[in-house]
């Protein structure tokens, strides 16, 4: 079983902004968890596809906000796809152990 990683980083466009997120080839998403407050991230969605279809919607993953960020186990808890084209609009990133 592969162990599947993914470079996300901390976001800073909010709300109607995210369009031009997604026109540079980025998702927004969002990591919560127990103990944690909300944060907001965006990663390139080639590589958040990439995981999603090698390591599946329930198994957990390794992301790593920027480069010298902590690592951190997350399931994928919701996907938001984009209708006709299929591609990923949003992630809800579910951090699991740690307390």
């Amino acid at each position: 079983m592969a162990d599947y990683e993914l470079l996300v980083e901390p976001r800073t466009l909010m709300g109607k902004k995210v369009k031009y997120l997604r026109a540079q080839g980025y998702v927004p998403a969002v990591l919560y968890g127990r103990g944690i407050t909300p944060m907001n991230l965006q990663c390139q969605a080639r590589n958040l596809s990439l995981a999603v279809k090698g390591a599946g919607a329930d198994r957990i993953i390794t992301i790593q906000i920027g480069q010298d960020g902590e690592p951190q186990r997350v399931q994928i808890k919701d996907l938001q796809y984009e209708p006709v084209y299929k591609t990923i609009e949003h992630a809800d990133f579910l951090r699991v152990g740690r307390e």
